[in-house]
């Protein structure tokens, strides 16, 4: 067929486009090809890094994602019956609050689901939850969802910020949990920086929860996931858990790694029936506590608070402190408290009045008489009931020369070792384990009076010395009387 001139030209601006974008691609193919080889190609991963916050720049990947679970379908509560949940998950609701041989403390979890929100998009006027009352009742400690997927504000629990305020004023004890969709570990990453966002500057006392339970990440590499979100909270100074309910723990989350962190076990019947070590136990969510609306999910803390990486209120002392473990044990049996708030004074030298007035805490601060036995232990003074009771019982004595109690004298170690060892007699304990005092090179430093005392806290541990040495005439700190008291009550208690 014979082409006109007009079709002539068409056809040559045709070939002359199809031959640009040739160029074109060939270029763009060459230069990725530059890139990745000059280890300059952007991935997924490094752009979670640059995700905005503000969900109208760029629409969250989980927007039209809602909580699909043992205990939600598309966004809305299952009949919690045995019949409505699946075998293995969960039993029967407990009609009353069961009990746990290591249950130390009752406490809640909350999230916007508690206000009376259940359509994020609309139900933007939460019903506020009344702390002091959910005090009142108490309630021990709380774990406060902050938000849900990825690092976007659209994603942050829109009770958040007043929960966790109303919990630091009130002295709540808390921890934090998030809601995954993470069905990779880009997405974890996300989600552990949208963590980060929201607690930084907050002051926590119990680990960072993972809430792993969304049948969307199913066939996904759970193990991996959690690595990847565990390890970026640990890398920045926080504990960290993963909550699952017992179906997931007996079948999905069963790789070693998990062994790693605090474990949260949700099975809401009378006994807990998960075989591994736990830290938690969500026991229902049909809860009732004052100055909430509504039911609220309830659960046992199982051990001490310094099992779950709780060390107290203190900001001077930390995870990886030496005499950490020791106060927080002091601080959660009532033996010590802060000489502030959020203060301990871990190297503060004890005063003897001090000491007098934890070994009274030790028997449940019985109520004594006034008499003039001390001339400097006055009447109504904080410490009068501790000292003379202390007295009374032989445990503690004043200054054969002065006759003094010498109130604010700086307690030594040897003065400590005596008034835990006639605390012991008094007590009727076995006293009978010894150890030798020239096993020290300054043994033979100590004073008669301390010598019994010194040899069985050699003989029980509760006194190991300090760099081969027992230094007797040592004043005592505060971390160090947290540490023999706690090494005294373990080892009598076993």
């Amino acid at each position: 067929m014979k082409l006109t001139k007009a079709a002539k030209r068409i056809t040559c601006f045709l070939l002359c486009v199809m031959l640009s974008f040739n160029v074109l691609y060939v270029r763009a193919d060459a230069a990725e090809d530059e890139n990745t080889a000059a280890g300059q190609n952007v991935t997924e991963a490094e752009n979670l890094d640059l995700m905005p916050l503000d969900e109208e720049e760029t629409e969250s990947p989980d927007a039209e994602m809602t909580e699909d679970n043992w205990r939600y379908q598309d966004g809305e509560r299952i009949d919690e019956t045995e019949d409505a949940l699946p075998d293995d998950t969960i039993s029967i609701q407990a009609t009353e609050t069961p009990t746990h041989p290591e249950g130390t403390r009752l406490g809640i979890d909350v999230s916007e689901h508690n206000s009376g929100i259940h359509n994020h998009e609309t139900d933007k006027t939460p019903i506020d939850i009344d702390w002091e009352k959910v005090k009142a009742d108490g309630v021990d400690f709380a774990i406060i969802r902050c938000g849900w997927g990825m690092n976007y504000t659209s994603q942050d629990d829109l009770t958040w910020e007043r929960n966790v305020s109303e919990c630091e004023r009130l002295g709540i004890p808390y921890g934090v949990y998030i809601y995954s969709y993470a069905d990779s570990v880009e997405r974890a990453k996300s989600e552990a920086e949208h963590v980060l966002r929201l607690i930084e500057g907050h002051n926590l006392s119990y680990p960072v929860f993972y809430d792993m339970e969304d049948n969307s990440t199913l066939g996904a590499d759970l193990a991996e996931i959690a690595k990847t979100f565990c390890g970026i909270i640990e890398d920045a100074g926080y504990p960290v858990g993963v909550y699952a309910n017992l179906n997931w723990w007996n079948n999905y989350l069963t790789d070693e790694c998990f062994d790693n962190w605090y474990k949260w076990v949700a099975q809401y019947y009378t006994t807990c029936n998960y075989k591994g070590d736990y830290t938690m136990w969500q026991f229902t969510s049909s809860g009732k506590v004052d100055g909430i609306t509504g039911a609220c999910d309830m659960n046992w803390q199982i051990g001490y608070p310094n099992d779950h990486g709780y060390i107290g209120p203190f900001q001077d002392v930390t995870a990886d402190s030496w005499y950490a473990d020791a106060v927080s044990y002091v601080y959660n049996k009532g033996l010590m408290k802060g000489l502030e708030e959020t203060v301990f004074g871990p190297d503060q030298i004890l005063a003897r009045a001090q000491f007098a007035v934890i070994i009274h805490r030790f028997e449940g601060k019985p109520v004594t008489t006034y008499s003039d036995v001390f001339p400097d232990v006055k009447a109504g003074t904080w410490y009068m009931q501790a000292v003379l009771w202390a007295n009374s019982e032989g445990i503690i004595t004043g200054y054969d020369d002065t006759k003094l109690f010498g109130v604010a004298d700086d307690i030594t170690r040897e003065q400590m070792a005596t008034m835990m060892y006639r605390y012991a007699l008094y007590k009727g304990y076995d006293v009978s384990e010894v150890g030798e005092l020239d096993s020290f090179a300054d043994g033979d430093k100590v004073n008669d009076f301390a010598k019994d005392a010194i040899k069985w806290c050699i003989g029980t541990g509760i006194i190991t010395g300090k760099d081969g040495l027992i230094a007797p005439q040592d004043h005592t700190n505060r971390a160090e009387c947290a540490t023999i008291i706690m090494r005294f009550m373990q080892y009598y208690e076993q």
